[in-house]
C-alpha cells in the first residue's frame, strides 16, 4: 500500500508543509477506478494556505467526494 510505506515520506511532506501554514489532505487514486486497463496506484497531494481559507472550514469532500 503506497501509504504505508515504511520511510514515513508521506509524513515527512504532510508535516513540511504544515508548518508552512497550509492545510494538507491526500488520497490514493488507482487508473483501474477510470477506465485504464492497468493496476496503478498515485497519490495526490492537496495543500491550501491556511491564510487562503480564512474563517470557511474546508471541506473534505471537494478532494475526497465520490467519483
Amino acid at each position: 500500500d503506497i501509504i504505508s510505506k515504511k520511510d514515513g515520506t508521506l509524513q515527512i511532506v504532510k508535516s513540511v508543509l504544515e508548518d508552512l501554514n497550509y492545510s494538507v489532505f491526500h488520497k490514493v487514486l488507482n487508473a483501474r477506478d477510470f477506465g485504464v486497463p492497468q493496476n496503478r496506484e498515485r497519490i495526490y497531494i492537496v495543500g491550501i494556505h491556511k491564510t487562503k481559507l480564512g474563517h470557511r472550514k474546508l471541506e473534505m469532500i471537494v478532494f475526497l467526494g465520490q467519483f
